[in-house]
Order: C-alpha cells, then structure tokens, then sequence
C-alpha cells in the first residue's frame, strides 16, 4: 500500500509551470520502508510559490531547505540514515535568462555547484592544515637617515649612451617644433624620480594552507533545483549525497559485478519522464534508482544549440553539436559516480603591514615622511576533479530537444548503466566478434526523481 508524502515543496507558483518530484513510501514484505517505491513512483506536483522580492539563490535554497526537512536529512553526517553524507550547494548562472547563451550557463553553473558540494564533502572527511606566521621588522634610526646623497655614477655602457645621446637629439627637434608653434618646451621638462628611503617596517603575516584529496565513488545527486526570479537572474542547487552502501554499489558496477541488493522496481519508461522534454530540462547529474532487474544508474546530460540563422544545414550542424556535448556529459556524469578523484587547496593569507619611509621630491627637491598602513587579506582557492571509468554498457535510452518559454533551444541525452547493461553489452561484443570471424518565466522546479534515499 503505498503512502505518499510531501516534500513540503509543493504548491503552485503563480504564472509559472513548475515541476516537483514527490516520493511515495511502501512496506517491504520485511516490513521496513522500501525506498524503491519513494523513488520509482514519480509524479508531477508543483512548487513553492516564489515571493517575488526574493533573488533566484534565496528560491532555490528554501527549496532545499524543505526538501531535506521532507526526507529527514540534514546537510553534513547522518549516521542514523545508512552514514549518509548529505551537502548542498547553490550558484548563480553568469548571465541573464534573456542571453542567448542561457541554457549553456545553467550548465555550467550546475558544474560549480556540484564541484562546491563535492569539495565541502571532501574537507569534512579530512583536511591538511598548514599554518606558518611571518613577523619581520626594521628600524633605520641613524642621524643621517633621512638624508639623501647624491649617487654618482661609475660609468656608462656603449648602449646606454647611444640611448641617451638618441634621446636628446629626438628631445632637441621636439623642443625646436614645439617653439615653432609658440610653445614653451620648458613646461615640458621631465622632473627626476621621486627617491625613497625605508626608515622603518614592521609586519605580521600569518599563512594557512589547507589541502584535501580523495579518491571515491558512489557520489550521487538526489535532486536538483533551479529558479529564476523577477529580474531574469537564475540558479541553480543540488543535494548531493553520498554513502558507503551507495560507493558499494559504484564498485561492483565499476568491476562489473551485479550489486548486493536484490530489490527491483518498474521499468525506466515507467519511472522517467521520458516523453516530458519540460521536465528533462530540469534533470542534471545522476539519480541511482531501482529498475526490474535491480539498481541502475541513469545520468542526464544536456546542451544548448545557440544557432540563430536561417540555414537549414547549419542549424543541423549546431544541434548535432550540441548532442555530441550532451552525449560527453552524460557519460562524464556516469564516470564521475563511478571513479572521481578531488584535490582542493586552499590558501589564505591574513596580517598588516607599517611602514614609515622618507620620500625626497624629484619636483621639488623637498624631503618629506610619509606613513603607510595596510591590512593583508588574500585567499586563494583552487580545485581539481578528475574521473576515469571503462563505460562497457553505458545505453542511450532518451535523446530530447525542448525550446524554453525564453526560446532557448536546448538538447539532452539520458544515460542508463547496469549490471543487466553490461551484460547485454558484453553478449553483443561477444556475438559481433563471432560474426566479424565469419564475415570479416519567474519559477522555481526541482528535478522530477528523486535518488532511492533510503535504500542506498
């Protein structure tokens, strides 16, 4: 008997088509909550209703703010929940939804998210931290400290003089044109270099170092979230999650190997949207489910034809192109859940600085002291993520094309990767061999599936 329950994400938003995905909970014959239903019964309902003074990142983080509250997580550990590791992250797309470049943006915004997500998962296993503190000082307190000598000169090379020589002759002709027009070249007179001397420096620099980097698979996405407000400003946000049963299942398919979980479910067609470009447009990264024969992973991958001419051919071209970008993205989505390795460093940089020094006027030949203090403040991050998997099995089940409400045209490809898919593949690997020996508006959605949470 299944019992369905609400995300608390679920209402209508006004002007506005709006996507939700709503699991639904069913007994097992054991008697514990089978996950496979909450993920398999895939429904359309709406979303929150957006307040229009909100920006699209306020949006799309209530969302899930209410959708971890729907699911009984929370973002970091769940020891409770399988050890489940729950992080979030949300980023703005770079342009206006008026830009015709839109739909690629929100990709891309989709990839900062997920590496976010990924490096604050990968810091709270373990980080390096290496702190070193810098103080220095100096103090000239000489009677003659600030005073200027006049530095003579121990001779010149040939180069140098030829430059010197070459400038006052350019400097002589200047001077006799600017007097012919009734100018005064004196005005024009280049004043010596201001000169200056330290008579005093003291700093304090503190720098911390910290660096993290794993190697691991069974990283997932639960659901995806994506808004745009009033001003055309978008966003996007995932729900990342991970768990050891979830890496377990990663592993076997990664060797090839059927997963230790017996339980099935309904078939893709029937747990996807798969006739619903709206709601495809709104998937992106992977979602483990559980189909008739067992855990399946599906990945969503999807691009944007930016094309605005009128050729046929060309157009042609671009949404081939576009496909061909969907189709890489899908498989580096799968490969990433399979095999991922992160390293992240981040430097900062904290102190102040003084320092007092005499300044001698090259204008006006007066010395002067001058006082300087500044604040240091740098940070400096840099990540790295890097995937490697053999895709034997990795089936197209869906290649969509959808134009958004704005007129973006935008290309996806949808991905499954099983243990029933390798093995189709290996059989049809084995059978053509054989053969070649014989013969030679403002909304808010959140993706329409939900990842099997309780399961995995």
């Amino acid at each position: 008997m299944l019992k369905p329950i609400c995300c608390g994400i679920c209402s209508f938003l006004v002007g506005a088509s709006v996507f939700c995905s709503v699991p639904a909970l069913a007994e097992s014959p054991a008697g514990a909550q089978n996950i496979i239903s909450e993920t398999n019964e895939v429904s359309a309902h709406a979303a929150p209703a957006a307040v229009q003074t909100r920006d699209s990142s306020e949006m799309v983080q209530e969302m899930i703010d209410s959708f971890l509250a729907s699911v009984g997580l929370r973002e970091g550990a769940n020891p409770t929940k399988k050890n489940k590791h729950v992080y979030t992250a949300v980023e703005t797309v770079r342009v206006n939804v008026s830009n015709p470049d839109y739909a690629k943006f929100r990709v891309t915004a989709y990839d900062r998210a997920y590496a976010a997500a990924l490096g604050a998962f990968i810091e709270a296993q373990g980080v390096k931290t290496a702190t070193d503190t810098l103080s220095k000082a100096f103090t000239d307190n000489s009677t003659d400290a600030a005073t200027f000598k006049e530095e003579l000169s121990t001779g010149r090379s040939n180069l140098s003089a030829m430059l010197d020589k070459a400038i006052a002759l350019g400097d002589a002709k200047l001077s006799t044109m600017l007097q012919e027009e009734g100018i005064d070249p004196n005005q024009f007179n280049a004043a010596p270099p201001d000169q200056k001397k330290l008579l005093l420096s003291r700093s304090i620099l503190k720098r911390t170092i910290d660096t993290a980097s794993k190697t691991l698979g069974g990283v997932s996405i639960a659901q995806t979230f994506f808004a745009e407000d009033e001003a055309g400003e978008g966003a996007v946000g995932i729900v990342l999650v991970y768990s050891p049963s979830i890496e377990g299942v990663a592993e076997a398919l990664k060797a090839g190997k059927r997963p230790a979980i017996t339980a099935t479910g309904k078939p893709l067609h029937e747990l996807l949207p798969l006739e619903e470009p709206a709601k495809l447009y709104d998937m992106l990264g992977t979602r483990l489910l559980v189909d008739e024969n067992g855990p399946v992973l599906v990945s969503f991958g999807q691009w944007s034809n930016s094309y605005q001419g009128t050729s046929k051919t060309l157009a042609a071209e671009h949404r081939n192109a576009a496909y061909d970008q969907a189709n890489a993205m899908a498989n580096s989505e799968l490969s990433s859940f399979l095999n991922q390795s992160f390293t992240m460093k981040n430097e900062a940089q904290k102190g102040d600085i003084l320092e007092n020094v005499a300044v001698l006027s090259g204008k006006t030949g007066m010395t002067s002291e001058q006082e300087s203090k500044a604040i240091v403040d740098i940070v400096r991050k840099q990540a790295a993520m890097q995937t490697n998997a053999y895709l034997q099995g990795a089936v197209k089940i869906r290649q969509w094309r959808y134009v958004t409400p704005q007129g973006h045209k935008v290309v996806g490809v949808v991905k499954a990767f099983s243990f029933a898919s390798i093995q189709d593949a290996k059989k049809t690997f084995s059978k053509e061999q054989a053969s070649d020996r014989q013969k030679n508006e403002a909304s808010a959605r959140s993706g329409s599936v939900v990842m099997d949470l309780d399961t995995f």
